[in-house]
Protein backbone atom coordinates (compact mmCIF):
# COMPACT_ATOMS: atom_id res chain seq x y z
CA UNK A 1 0.00 0.00 0.00
CA UNK A 2 1.12 3.68 -1.01
CA UNK A 3 2.10 5.93 1.96
CA UNK A 4 -0.46 8.34 3.09
CA UNK A 5 2.36 10.80 2.27
CA UNK A 6 2.87 9.90 -0.60
CA UNK A 7 -0.51 9.12 -2.41
CA UNK A 8 -1.52 12.56 -0.60
CA UNK A 9 1.74 13.82 -3.17
CA UNK A 10 0.66 11.51 -6.23
CA UNK A 11 -3.15 13.01 -6.17
CA UNK A 12 -1.80 16.44 -5.28
CA UNK A 13 0.41 16.41 -8.93
CA UNK A 14 -2.89 14.85 -10.78
CA UNK A 15 -5.03 17.41 -9.67
CA UNK A 16 -2.41 19.76 -10.77
CA UNK A 17 -2.04 18.40 -13.73
CA UNK A 18 -5.76 17.94 -14.71
CA UNK A 19 -5.80 22.08 -13.81
CA UNK A 20 -3.37 22.52 -15.94
CA UNK A 21 -4.93 20.88 -19.01
CA UNK A 22 -8.30 22.50 -18.22
CA UNK A 23 -6.60 26.24 -18.02
CA UNK A 24 -5.53 25.47 -21.58
CA UNK A 25 -8.56 24.32 -22.87
CA UNK A 26 -10.18 27.46 -21.29
CA UNK A 27 -7.66 29.68 -22.62
CA UNK A 28 -8.08 28.21 -26.24
CA UNK A 29 -11.73 28.76 -25.97
CA UNK A 30 -11.74 32.50 -24.99
CA UNK A 31 -8.68 33.24 -26.95
CA UNK A 32 -8.49 35.46 -30.40
CA UNK A 33 -7.75 34.11 -33.71
CA UNK A 34 -4.05 33.31 -33.96
CA UNK A 35 -3.21 34.88 -30.67
CA UNK A 36 -0.13 36.94 -30.19
CA UNK A 37 2.00 36.22 -26.39
CA UNK A 38 4.54 38.51 -24.97
CA UNK A 39 7.89 36.84 -25.19
CA UNK A 40 9.55 39.56 -23.69
CA UNK A 41 8.65 39.88 -19.78
CA UNK A 42 5.43 41.80 -18.56
CA UNK A 43 6.34 45.87 -17.80
CA UNK A 44 3.25 47.21 -16.82
CA UNK A 45 3.17 51.30 -16.74
CA UNK A 46 -0.28 53.09 -15.79
CA UNK A 47 -1.24 57.06 -16.03
CA UNK A 48 -4.47 58.69 -15.04
CA UNK A 49 -4.18 58.03 -11.33
CA UNK A 50 -2.57 59.43 -8.79
CA UNK A 51 0.84 58.54 -7.41
CA UNK A 52 0.07 56.38 -4.37
CA UNK A 53 -2.97 54.56 -6.22
CA UNK A 54 -0.80 54.20 -9.52
CA UNK A 55 1.89 52.48 -7.56
CA UNK A 56 -0.74 49.89 -5.62
CA UNK A 57 -2.63 48.86 -8.95
CA UNK A 58 0.80 48.40 -10.31
CA UNK A 59 1.68 46.31 -7.40
CA UNK A 60 -1.70 43.95 -7.24
CA UNK A 61 -1.02 43.53 -10.88
CA UNK A 62 2.58 42.91 -11.00
CA UNK A 63 1.67 40.31 -7.75
CA UNK A 64 -0.97 38.31 -9.97
CA UNK A 65 1.10 37.98 -12.81
CA UNK A 66 4.71 36.79 -11.11
CA UNK A 67 2.45 34.53 -8.54
CA UNK A 68 0.86 32.75 -11.68
CA UNK A 69 4.16 32.10 -13.66
CA UNK A 70 3.92 34.88 -16.19
CA UNK A 71 7.51 36.76 -15.78
CA UNK A 72 7.45 40.19 -15.36
CA UNK A 73 10.05 43.16 -15.69
CA UNK A 74 12.00 44.49 -12.88
CA UNK A 75 9.82 46.70 -11.21
CA UNK A 76 11.38 50.41 -12.10
CA UNK A 77 14.04 49.34 -14.88
CA UNK A 78 12.31 48.16 -17.51
CA UNK A 79 10.47 49.83 -20.41
CA UNK A 80 6.33 49.35 -20.30
CA UNK A 81 4.72 46.98 -22.93
CA UNK A 82 1.41 46.54 -20.79
CA UNK A 83 -0.23 50.38 -20.81
CA UNK A 84 -3.02 50.62 -18.53
CA UNK A 85 -4.54 54.21 -18.79
CA UNK A 86 -7.59 55.69 -16.51
CA UNK A 87 -8.80 58.76 -18.36
CA UNK A 88 -12.20 60.26 -18.40
CA UNK A 89 -13.52 59.36 -22.18
CA UNK A 90 -11.64 55.87 -23.56
CA UNK A 91 -12.94 56.74 -27.32
CA UNK A 92 -11.02 60.06 -26.97
CA UNK A 93 -8.24 59.34 -25.65
CA UNK A 94 -7.45 56.24 -28.22
CA UNK A 95 -7.93 58.92 -30.50
CA UNK A 96 -4.76 60.85 -29.17
CA UNK A 97 -2.73 58.23 -28.97
CA UNK A 98 -3.42 57.39 -32.88
CA UNK A 99 -2.42 61.15 -33.39
CA UNK A 100 1.01 60.54 -30.95
CA UNK A 101 2.17 56.90 -31.80
CA UNK A 102 0.06 56.16 -35.89
CA UNK A 103 2.52 53.53 -35.71
CA UNK A 104 0.50 51.88 -33.52
CA UNK A 105 -2.35 50.95 -35.67
CA UNK A 106 -0.23 50.45 -38.86
CA UNK A 107 -1.54 47.32 -39.13
CA UNK A 108 -5.62 48.07 -38.30
CA UNK A 109 -7.84 48.77 -41.12
CA UNK A 110 -10.14 52.38 -40.60
CA UNK A 111 -13.20 50.59 -39.55
CA UNK A 112 -11.22 48.67 -37.17
CA UNK A 113 -9.41 51.83 -35.99
CA UNK A 114 -13.40 53.54 -35.49
CA UNK A 115 -14.41 50.42 -33.62
CA UNK A 116 -12.35 51.51 -30.96
CA UNK A 117 -13.02 55.23 -31.06
CA UNK A 118 -16.50 55.20 -31.14
CA UNK A 119 -19.20 54.11 -29.09
CA UNK A 120 -19.87 54.20 -24.95
CA UNK A 121 -17.19 51.09 -23.91
CA UNK A 122 -16.17 51.17 -20.91
CA UNK A 123 -12.84 49.42 -21.60
CA UNK A 124 -10.96 49.45 -24.50
CA UNK A 125 -8.27 46.94 -25.14
CA UNK A 126 -5.85 46.19 -27.46
CA UNK A 127 -2.33 45.58 -28.87
CA UNK A 128 0.38 45.90 -31.54
CA UNK A 129 2.15 42.71 -32.27
CA UNK A 130 4.78 40.87 -34.57
CA UNK A 131 5.61 38.27 -36.55
CA UNK A 132 9.15 36.53 -35.51
CA UNK A 133 10.76 33.57 -36.69
CA UNK A 134 12.22 30.61 -34.41
CA UNK A 135 15.92 32.82 -34.00
CA UNK A 136 13.31 35.76 -32.37
CA UNK A 137 14.05 38.02 -36.05
CA UNK A 138 10.98 40.13 -37.12
CA UNK A 139 9.28 39.16 -40.31
CA UNK A 140 7.94 41.36 -42.87
CA UNK A 141 4.72 40.13 -44.23
CA UNK A 142 2.16 41.63 -45.95
CA UNK A 143 -1.91 42.00 -45.87
CA UNK A 144 -2.29 41.88 -42.08
CA UNK A 145 -6.01 41.52 -41.12
CA UNK A 146 -7.23 42.68 -38.06
CA UNK A 147 -10.17 41.19 -36.28
CA UNK A 148 -12.59 42.64 -33.70
CA UNK A 149 -14.87 42.39 -31.14
CA UNK A 150 -17.89 43.91 -29.72
CA UNK A 151 -16.83 43.93 -26.33
CA UNK A 152 -19.44 42.23 -24.72
CA UNK A 153 -18.09 41.79 -21.63
CA UNK A 154 -17.94 45.80 -21.74
CA UNK A 155 -14.96 46.45 -24.03
CA UNK A 156 -13.70 46.31 -27.08
CA UNK A 157 -10.75 44.13 -28.20
CA UNK A 158 -8.51 44.19 -31.51
CA UNK A 159 -5.85 41.25 -32.43
CA UNK A 160 -3.75 41.48 -35.84
CA UNK A 161 -3.63 38.49 -37.56
CA UNK A 162 -1.98 37.97 -40.96
CA UNK A 163 -3.38 36.25 -44.28
CA UNK A 164 0.25 35.14 -44.85
CA UNK A 165 0.92 31.11 -44.00
CA UNK A 166 2.20 31.12 -40.65
CA UNK A 167 4.48 27.85 -40.05
CA UNK A 168 5.04 26.28 -37.13
CA UNK A 169 8.47 27.76 -36.68
CA UNK A 170 7.29 31.16 -36.48
CA UNK A 171 5.75 32.71 -33.43
CA UNK A 172 3.52 36.21 -33.16
CA UNK A 173 4.57 38.18 -30.47
CA UNK A 174 3.31 40.89 -28.48
CA UNK A 175 5.22 44.37 -29.07
CA UNK A 176 2.38 46.43 -26.81
CA UNK A 177 -0.53 46.24 -25.31
CA UNK A 178 -2.97 48.99 -24.14
CA UNK A 179 -5.41 48.83 -21.89
CA UNK A 180 -7.76 52.14 -21.48
CA UNK A 181 -10.57 52.06 -18.55
CA UNK A 182 -13.09 54.82 -18.26
CA UNK A 183 -12.44 56.63 -14.99
CA UNK A 184 -16.01 56.60 -13.97
CA UNK A 185 -16.52 53.30 -14.72
CA UNK A 186 -14.02 52.33 -11.51
CA UNK A 187 -15.92 53.99 -8.93
CA UNK A 188 -16.33 51.51 -5.76
CA UNK A 189 -13.42 49.27 -7.03
CA UNK A 190 -10.95 48.39 -5.39
CA UNK A 191 -7.08 49.07 -6.51
CA UNK A 192 -6.74 44.99 -6.66
CA UNK A 193 -10.04 44.28 -8.25
CA UNK A 194 -8.55 47.12 -11.17
CA UNK A 195 -5.45 45.74 -11.16
CA UNK A 196 -6.07 42.23 -11.48
CA UNK A 197 -8.90 43.15 -14.38
CA UNK A 198 -6.22 44.73 -16.37
CA UNK A 199 -3.55 42.22 -15.89
CA UNK A 200 -5.70 40.03 -17.10
CA UNK A 201 -7.12 41.54 -20.19
CA UNK A 202 -3.59 43.36 -21.08
CA UNK A 203 -1.36 40.02 -20.85
CA UNK A 204 -3.80 37.44 -22.53
CA UNK A 205 -5.30 37.21 -26.24
CA UNK A 206 -9.12 37.31 -24.84
CA UNK A 207 -11.73 38.06 -27.77
CA UNK A 208 -14.12 39.84 -26.04
CA UNK A 209 -17.08 38.65 -27.99
CA UNK A 210 -16.10 35.07 -26.63
CA UNK A 211 -15.68 36.43 -22.92
CA UNK A 212 -19.65 35.75 -22.79
CA UNK A 213 -19.36 32.05 -22.64
CA UNK A 214 -17.56 32.44 -19.36
CA UNK A 215 -19.79 29.77 -16.88
CA UNK A 216 -17.70 30.31 -13.88
CA UNK A 217 -16.62 33.29 -11.40
CA UNK A 218 -14.30 35.17 -13.33
CA UNK A 219 -12.51 38.78 -12.82
CA UNK A 220 -12.96 39.26 -16.25
CA UNK A 221 -17.07 40.04 -15.99
CA UNK A 222 -16.14 43.30 -13.71
CA UNK A 223 -17.20 45.66 -16.18
CA UNK A 224 -20.06 43.97 -17.78
CA UNK A 225 -21.84 42.32 -14.68
CA UNK A 226 -22.06 44.46 -11.88
CA UNK A 227 -24.12 42.27 -9.64
CA UNK A 228 -21.32 39.37 -9.59
CA UNK A 229 -18.31 41.28 -9.40
CA UNK A 230 -15.44 39.24 -8.03
CA UNK A 231 -13.09 40.54 -5.52
CA UNK A 232 -9.85 39.56 -6.96
CA UNK A 233 -8.68 37.03 -9.81
CA UNK A 234 -10.55 33.64 -9.53
CA UNK A 235 -8.71 29.82 -9.46
CA UNK A 236 -10.21 29.89 -13.37
CA UNK A 237 -8.23 33.14 -13.68
CA UNK A 238 -5.39 32.20 -12.41
CA UNK A 239 -5.00 28.66 -14.58
CA UNK A 240 -5.81 31.09 -17.76
CA UNK A 241 -2.47 32.72 -16.73
CA UNK A 242 -0.83 29.65 -15.51
CA UNK A 243 -1.66 28.05 -19.27
CA UNK A 244 -0.05 31.22 -20.85
CA UNK A 245 3.31 30.38 -19.29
Amino acid sequence: MMAPAILVAVLGLATAQADAVDGKRQLERLETQDPAYFSDPVCPGIGGLPADLAVAVLGEARSLLDQNGVETGADGQCEPNLFIIVTPDTGEAVKSLKRSQPTVFNNMSAPDVRRLTDGSAPVRAFRSSILRGADGRSIQTGGDQVHGQSGARGGEQLSVTSSSRISGTTRRDVEQSFVYIEAEAIKGLTLRQIGHYAAMVGTLPLASSRLDDIDQPSILTLFSDPDDRQAEATAFDKALLAAAR
